[in-house]
């Protein structure tokens, strides 16, 4: 929509800078959302907004581009290696998938155990990873929105898809019991084996259903956590729509500009 169509002040802004950046022309014509190189420092998130609401949703996306590259468990670690290997070639993000899904596997193995405090440290662990997947997938969607290699990307993103369902197998693994199957639903709740936490999981994630296996009746939190799950898988699939959408429709307002080639008269 170009800002000539809105009511609410248009402007040029800079969600690093914190600050309304003077364009060099007329913004009534250059499409909201536009993209556009900041003055100070290029690599800055700067783009045409509109009043308050653009601004905060700018920054919303500068914080989690700044968490991908910067605070995430894979930059971490792609700073620590190059420190510790200055010479070899930068680490790629897929043996971080793998890292962390062997994590993940550790972790519902552990939420499975007796022991109630390797129970919490592996809710506590798949809690931090589920975070992790998400905002990295909705940054990789939303902010740097055009993969360097679009079957790359989606490959990673299934993957991460599988590992959020073992993730919340984690939760349902840990619980005192609170299952029951199918036909036996009069009969006291159980616990429920990791192996079977993460295909109750699948089932959950992909919709399918709850197959043979049902949360008690009295299991709220449970319940909960199911519909947590579904929300989550939700919000994950839309991401991997947009990554796919945008590489095949590559919107021109998306690619960054210098303030003096937006449209619109000069000053």
């Amino acid at each position: 929509m170009l800002a000539s169509d809105r009511y609410r002040p248009i402007v040029a802004y800079c969600a690093h800078c914190n600050s309304q950046i003077d364009p060099p022309g007329d913004l009534s014509s250059v499409s909201i959302g536009t993209l556009f190189r900041c003055p100070v420092e290029p690599t800055h998130l700067a783009a045409i907004v509109e009043g308050r609401t653009g601004k905060f949703w700018l920054k919303c996306r500068r914080y989690m581009r700044d968490y991908e590259f910067e605070y995430s468990p894979f930059a971490i670690l792609r700073k620590q290696w190059k420190r510790w290997l200055p010479d070899a070639e930068p680490i790629d993000a897929g043996p971080y998938l793998v890292l962390r899904f062997t994590i993940l596997i550790i972790a519902l193995v552990m939420a499975a155990s007796d022991v109630l405090l390797l129970r919490c440290i592996a809710c506590a662990i798949s809690l931090f990873l589920i975070g992790d997947i998400l905002v990295a997938h909705l940054s990789i969607a939303f902010v740097s929105q055009f993969p360097a290699d679009p079957l790359r990307s989606v490959t990673f993103a299934l993957f991460s898809f599988f590992q959020l369902a073992v993730a919340f197998g984690v939760f349902f693994a840990a619980p005192d019991p609170s299952f029951s199957w199918v036909g036996k639903e009069n009969e006291p709740p159980m616990r429920i084996s990791w192996l079977n936490s993460l295909y109750f999981s699948l089932l959950i994630i992909t919709t399918v259903g709850r197959g043979d296996i049902l949360p008690h009746h009295d299991a709220s939190l449970l319940r909960a956590i199911i519909s947590l799950e579904l929300i989550v898988a939700l919000s994950f699939l839309v991401s991997v729509l947009q990554i796919m959408t945008s590489w095949s429709s590559r919107h021109p307002a998306a690619v960054p500009k210098d303030l003096n080639e937006l449209p619109g008269p000069k000053s």
